[in-house]
């Protein structure tokens, strides 16, 4: 869509020049840039450290030989706690560069980075493909690029673990979709291609896959008869049963049980399901309590208790323990879900630091920062759904979808992010739509494009 089109309903024709879209895009690569290079230097100083994590010890185990294991530290064996495919990159800059080297952390450090501007870059062209004019793409660019929100996460975190690549995973099914619903037909490659694209994204994060499943099942319904829709559904069951299958086998064997995904799920209720979790004063000190209960990598007892009966089995009892919990407290369960969302979309201070003491770099000025722009962006999202806006619900299904698992189980930060930079483009753009309005600019359509 060009300037000109999205021009009627936007400030830029009213106060400013045109811009151009190759304008747009140099300027947009300018700010990943800088803020790549903000992102580098803090991490240069003094944040390189490799960190004790279970994706970290099983890309180590990998990297040195030992196999899929030790998630929980060294000597605690074969593992399925995490996805196949999570510690891949980190395994091969350690096999490379050796274990916890500073060239190791400095390539991870990159590939983090890279999986930020892949998410700013496709971010913009998802505005872009829904009519949000120029200065609002590049002001959501600046935001993300330069302030530093969650450095913390996009270059430590994420040398290790999936969320940033999931992210501009996500984004990148967005944009097709959206591109995609222009045409009047779609061709069966495409069709195997989104299939093979969703089922990847599974692999990665399973989370982020039901974002990415949201929106292609959107597409499907509005696009596609339904007697096609076997192409990208069964490409992507292919996709995964080739992979899975084997790793399936695999955790049978070493585990002594057919495990399909991750065997984490039990551990996760019981971090969320118990005594306590609702009515503590101190839930950050009532959460890391309960993290060093239930985790091997935190407590001695957890870890004890995971030796003994081992990976399968440890799950197994913590998921019995929470069910029950659940069963005799079903009004307690109902509001530790609603406060999930909650905390999902608009994590508290005490997310932002929750295995510190500190209180952190201005973090209520951050925490203020993502809630406001949450709202902003919901509030844009659930207009233009009420406007008739139809492309705005592959945004909606982007953006609801991936809490789904954190709301039935609990949120961090970094899970926070399969949709934070979506929410902050999306908060952008629905600033600018209300500039136009109150400086009376004619705003009949909110930001999308021919409709």
């Amino acid at each position: 869509m060009s300037e000109k089109a999205s021009s009627r309903f936007s400030l830029s024709g009213l106060l400013f020049p045109p811009i151009s879209d190759r304008t747009v895009t140099v300027a947009t690569l300018g700010l990943i840039l800088v803020g790549c290079a903000l992102r580098l230097a803090w991490a240069l100083h003094g944040h390189m450290d490799s960190t004790n994590s279970e994706a970290h010890f099983i890309a180590k185990a990998l990297a040195e030989g030992r196999g899929f294991s030790d998630a929980f530290g060294p000597g605690t064996g074969p593992t399925a706690h995490l996805m196949p495919l999570t510690p891949l990159p980190a395994a091969l800059a350690y096999a490379v560069f050796g274990t916890g080297s500073h060239a190791a952390e400095l390539a991870l450090t990159i590939w983090a980075l890279a999986t930020l501007a892949a998410a700013l870059f496709l971010g913009e062209r998802v505005l872009r493909e829904l009519g949000a004019p120029a200065l609002a793409r590049l002001g959501a660019v600046a935001f993300v690029a330069i302030l530093p929100i969650q450095y913390a996460v996009e270059a430590d975190a994420f040398r290790v673990w999936e969320g940033g690549l999931a992210a501009a995973a996500t984004l990148a099914v967005l944009l097709a979709a959206l591109r995609l619903d222009r045409r009047e037909t779609i061709s069966r490659r495409v069709l195997v291609a989104l299939g093979l694209a969703n089922g990847a994204i599974f692999l990665i994060s399973p989370p982020a896959a039901l974002g990415a499943s949201g929106v292609i099942g959107l597409l499907l319904l509005r696009r596609v008869s339904w007697r096609r829709w076997w192409l990208p559904i069964v490409s992507a069951a292919a996709l995964v049963v080739i992979v899975l299958v084997p790793w399936g086998l695999r955790n049978e064997r070493v585990l002594g049980d057919f495990v399909a995904l991750r065997t984490g799920g039990g551990m996760s209720l019981a971090l969320s399901y118990y005594d306590g979790r609702l009515n503590s004063p101190d839930i950050q000190t009532t959460d890391f309590r309960r993290f060093k209960e239930v985790s091997p990598l935190m407590g001695p007892a957890a870890r004890e208790r995971y030796m003994q009966v081992g990976e399968v089995a440890y799950n197994r009892e913590l998921g019995q323990q929470a069910s029950a919990w659940m069963a005799a407290h079903k009004g307690e369960v109902l509001r530790i879900r609603l406060r999930n969302f909650i905390e999902f979309y608009a994590p508290p201070a005490w997310l932002w630091t929750r295995f510190t003491t500190s209180a952190g770099s201005f973090v209520e000025v951050r925490r203020a920062l993502v809630l406001l722009t949450t709202l902003i962006a919901a509030l844009t999202v659930a207009i233009a759904m009420a406007r008739g806006r139809y492309r705005w619900f592959y945004v909606a299904a982007a953006l609801l979808a991936p809490s789904l698992p954190y709301i039935a189980t609990y949120p961090v930060l970094r899970y926070h992010y399969l949709v934070s930079t979506l929410l902050i483009f999306i908060a952008a753009a629905g600033v600018w739509q209300l500039l136009g309005a109150l400086l009376g600019r004619r705003t009949d359509k909110t930001p999308e494009g021919p409709a």
